[in-house]
């Protein structure tokens, strides 16, 4: 019985908690701030303990013209913390075709890097992992939530994009990797060991004004494609011919991705999840930083979305008691709940918590940070808009491209890239286009606009895009013979190829660095001979096969060299062939001669 009644009690207790939790509005000053409902509220909450502080709350909502990004600044060429406002400049001056209309600080942060993956507008990752306690989580241009990632997968492939200042980009694909020592035709490498490779053939590109940011085997840089090599910084050394004709003076991002990430989406790091599906979380349940900073109250920062799966951000001043005493996480996410949020995350807040708005045409701080001089921070939440209101549709149907826009009506031409290759289109023409089939594509979507008797082009979005893969046959194998005679090496390739996908084969001798083609003996025979060498035995051949699709494969051979026997070698293995004949038939000659003498 005593059992029943301490179950009852417990239930009664919780459901009392759970009844005490409320927040009372008393105070509302709504904004239009061009597309972002800003909202200056006042307010008191009461938590489980029954217990009411006074709260001061800044909430930001967007309508379907406001875009949503994720920036960190960089100075003189490095990754910098900076205050939220400061990181809403530095996305203005760096993105010339958008204006912040408001936004909030971000993720925790370490001296050097945010705690978790930071991927930012632009496709720039910043950092493509998460602390094991945290978690990421992945949004588009809309603020629309894509996926939850409690781990990131860093891609080892390094990719190159081309943008020119307007970052409409011209060209992305794969390079060949950091400081690789040979570059076929069609290859691309980025070197920073200030080592310029022997090839002749190969054009050099040192990244000016760089941002570089390097976190373990992960590299990030960005910076001007200059004609020429210098021995500091990192430089592109390049074959591909489809490179060479537009980089230079363009602007360059060197990095590695994260292979689970879609383009143009963004990683904003959090530290739990507070809400969801319109429940609030018990302490034991939000996880996060620690149960004893869930239980206090700070100063916090947040977003979420309501039914409907709009975004807005969030912020709760705090150490100001009397006036906005700071909230724990779940009067965090009453908060939350009272304006309509059905799913709250929680960002770093305390001293970090910081609002900023555009207000009279300035950004400026509009809560009260409880640190002054104001926290530099690791990275920022911001809403943003386009200056030319248009937005693009894409659809790729087996590599058929359609694109559609509409907006600002004042707009009348369009610029289209496809890999670099411009062309313009009258508002409302139809734009369809075939892809190029079997490989990376980027088509970029720009508006033509006249700015004060100056044309001008302004980015409307980059796609980037793979064609339809057609069937492609394996590609074939190479069977390696050789023959080594009075110091001439031979080496025959045999192979079966009813596709020709071969294009081209040579032979390299690695100790001797020499290298010769082999020359077609047939359909399915090609040979090379290289003449005079001294092979010594288990010496390694690489054998280069170059297809028709510009890839190219390397196997390694290594020759065994039989025993050479000279002709001087042979006459004295005769005459020791004859010499045993004649030891053995000695014997024989003996006994006749002794039968004779008989």
């Amino acid at each position: 019985m005593k059992k029943i009644l301490m179950m009852l009690l417990i239930t009664t207790t919780l459901s009392l908690s759970a009844t005490n939790l409320k927040y009372n509005e008393t105070r509302n000053d709504v904004k239009d701030l061009s597309g972002v409902t800003y909202s200056d509220i006042s307010g008191n909450v009461t938590n489980d303990a029954n217990t009411t502080t006074n709260q001061e709350v800044r909430l930001f909502e967007k309508n379907e013209d406001i875009e949503v990004v994720t920036w960190s600044k960089f100075s003189n060429g490095k990754y910098v913390k900076a205050d939220t406002l400061e990181i809403a400049n530095d996305f203005e001056s760096n993105n010339s075709n958008y204006e912040v209309i408001a936004g909030v600080n971000g993720d925790y942060f370490l001296a050097d890097q945010t705690v978790n993956a930071n991927v930012i507008y632009g496709n720039r990752v910043i950092k493509p992992n998460n602390h094991i306690k945290y978690q990421a989580l992945e949004i588009d241009m809309n603020g629309n939530k894509v996926k939850n990632h409690v781990t990131t997968t860093s891609s080892s492939k390094i990719l190159i994009t081309i943008f020119d200042n307007n970052d409409s980009a011209y060209y992305y694909d794969q390079i060949k990797g950091i400081n690789n020592p040979v570059l076929y035709d069609n290859e691309t490498t980025v070197i920073s060991n200030s080592i310029k490779l022997l090839d002749t053939e190969i054009q050099y590109y040192t990244l000016t004004n760089s941002k570089i940011h390097v976190i373990g085997s992960h590299l990030y840089v960005e910076g001007t494609a200059t004609l020429g090599f210098q021995s500091s910084g990192y430089v592109i050394a390049t074959k591909n011919k489809e490179i060479i004709n537009i980089i230079e003076n363009k602007n360059i991002i060197v990095q590695n991705e994260i292979s689970n990430v879609q383009k143009n989406n963004m990683l904003i790091g959090y530290d739990s999840l507070i809400m969801e599906k319109g429940i609030i979380k018990e302490f034991e349940e939000i996880k996060g930083q620690s149960e004893s900073n869930n239980k206090s109250r700070h100063p916090r920062t947040g977003f979420g979305y309501d039914i409907n799966g709009n975004i807005k951000l969030i912020t709760v001043d705090g150490r100001n008691p009397g006036v906005s005493n700071g909230v724990n996480l779940r009067e965090f996410a009453q908060i939350m709940k009272s304006y309509g949020i059905v799913e709250g995350y929680n960002l770093d807040g305390g001293g970090s918590t910081q609002a900023v708005a555009r207000i009279d045409n300035k950004l400026q701080m509009v809560n009260n940070p409880s640190d002054n001089p104001f926290r530099k921070v690791g990275n920022a939440l911001l809403f943003v808009k386009r200056k030319h209101n248009i937005k693009a549709n894409l659809t790729n149907v087996d590599g058929l491209i359609n694109i559609t826009v509409n907006g600002d009506t004042s707009i009348t031409k369009l610029n289209i890239l496809v890999n670099g290759v411009e062309k313009e289109y009258n508002f409302g023409d139809k734009i369809e286009f075939l892809l190029p089939l079997n490989r990376k594509s980027v088509v970029s979507v720009n508006v033509v606009y006249n700015d004060n008797g100056i044309t001008k082009k302004g980015l409307i979005k980059n796609y980037y895009l793979e064609s339809t893969k057609i069937d492609i046959p394996d590609k074939p194998g190479v069977n390696v013979e050789h023959k080594y005679v009075n110091n001439n090496l031979t080496i025959t390739l045999n192979y079966k190829d009813p596709n020709k996908l071969i294009s081209d084969i040579r032979v390299k001798i690695v100790g001797l660095d020499k290298e010769l083609p082999a020359l077609i003996q047939s359909a399915e025979k090609r040979q090379t001979t290289f003449e005079n060498v001294e092979i010594r035995n288990e010496d390694e051949l690489i054998i280069i096969v170059k297809y028709s699709d510009g890839t190219i494969s390397e196997k390694e051979y290594i020759v065994i060299i039989k025993e050479k026997i000279s002709n001087n070698n042979i006459y004295v293995y005769i005459l020791i062939v004859i010499f045993a004949i004649l030891v053995s038939a000695l014997p024989f000659f003996l006994i006749k001669k002794r039968k004779r003498l008989q």
